[in-house]
């Protein structure tokens, strides 16, 4: 695509080499030129959003693997196309956005982790940003075009990953082969993006010399748990329907060990966190209300008894499957995702904030960072947490 410039002195400058400052823009990127398979659903071509960093952030990079959700079968895609379409296609991404969410798809903003306002994100509000638009349905793991068993879409987020890791080597400017640190990091379906796709990513970024490489993971721990009342499709169905409808690729050693007919675990972060040699932080809310919701409860549910006795064993199981994990972010609320939100700056655990959580976590020179255990003492109901 043609690059936007500013003359300066009769030369051409390209506006991405231009120091970035507050509020500065997001400017589009097309992925189908460095791999035709990389698009959307729809066919549209992939895209991703990429702001310079500056001054002390300008060797920092944070990319950021967006969620929202999945479509693993003929009604979940149906429901898909009919409710959130936009996550489907990147027709609806204009040439440029900025942090007011009205300049966004979706009227999506970018406070959070990819703000750009010192006091708001103090740690990284002056790295080089980057945003994968999400459009293949897929957690970015799927490997499947367009046929009548898809239903018409294509399933190819594995070769939009490959396509936004090319680019960013190759094209972009300036190139993250330059970088000295890169936090890879995904909520949600993009926490799923995130750890299943951090070893992959991290081989393709190996010859960047000297390159502190870690993946902070947002609400991407979807329980393998029998739903409330079988009301609903289980999380172990959505993971089993991407394996075989859209033969997504999963992390390479989590596979490996369960073999191929139970590769469908590595969707679930309780059985494949330990097979990741990136090093991890996570972060989850006790009571998760994706997970909740997907399982059949309505939110709030402190009223229903019966909805009530479902989530006070879902977080205890929460508590069991994330007890060996040793960086881990663990706020007694009911919610869901926090790194596009100002939530990322706010909650808080004790005196000590999510955001500064992660910093201390990902700033830490150890070649394999643990991180720390932040785990809530508010156990007086669900969601005690007062900074929630």
């Amino acid at each position: 695509m043609v690059r936007p410039c500013l003359l300066v002195a009769g030369l051409c400058v390209l506006l991405s080499t231009v120091t970035s400052a507050f509020g500065a823009n997001f400017t589009r990127f097309y992925l189908n030129d460095i791999n035709p398979q990389a698009i959307c659903n729809d066919g549209s071509p992939a895209t991703y959003y990429f702001r310079p960093g500056y001054g002390d952030g300008s060797k920092r990079w944070i990319v950021r693997l967006q969620g929202g959700g999945w479509c693993y079968d003929g009604p979940s895609c149906a429901s898909r196309k009919k409710n959130t379409p936009y996550w489907m296609t990147s027709t609806v991404c204009p040439p440029s956005i900025t942090d007011d969410p009205s300049t966004g798809p979706a009227g999506i903003g970018h406070a959070g982790i990819l703000s750009s306002n010192q006091t708001e994100n103090p740690h990284f509000y002056n790295s080089n940003h980057v945003w994968l638009w999400y459009c293949s349905s897929d957690s970015n793991l799927g490997t499947r075009p367009a046929s009548n068993a898809t239903f018409g879409y294509h399933f190819l987020g594995k070769h939009i990953i490959n396509a936004l890791l090319t680019h960013l080597k190759e094209k972009q400017q300036p190139s993250i082969m330059q970088a000295e640190e890169v936090l890879l990091t995904g909520d949600s379906a993009g926490g799923v993006s995130t750890f299943n796709n951090a070893d992959y990513i991290g081989s393709m970024l190996s010859g960047v010399h000297g390159l502190k490489y870690r993946a902070f993971v947002d609400c991407g721990w979807f329980l393998d748990i029998p739903t409330y009342e079988n009301k609903t499709n289980s999380f172990q169905y959505i993971a089993r329907s991407l394996l075989n409808n859209w033969h997504v690729q999963y992390n390479d050693a989590c596979v490996k060990y369960f073999g191929p007919e139970n590769s469908w675990k590595c969707f679930h972060a309780q059985y494949a966190w330990s097979h990741v040699i990136t090093p991890l932080f996570f972060q989850e809310y006790q009571y998760d209300s994706a997970n909740l919701g997907m399982d059949g409860i309505s939110i709030p549910f402190l009223d229903n008894a019966d909805e009530l006795s479902y989530a006070l064993k879902f977080s205890s199981t929460m508590s069991q499957v994330t007890s060996s994990v040793p960086g881990l972010f663990f706020p007694n609320c009911i919610k869901h995702q926090s790194i596009d939100t100002a939530m990322f700056h706010t909650v808080q655990i004790g005196d000590v904030s999510m955001d500064s959580a992660v910093w201390e976590w990902f700033s830490s020179n150890d070649n394999r960072p643990t991180g720390k255990r932040y785990i809530d003492t508010c156990t007086a109901k669900p969601g005690c947490n007062p900074t929630c």
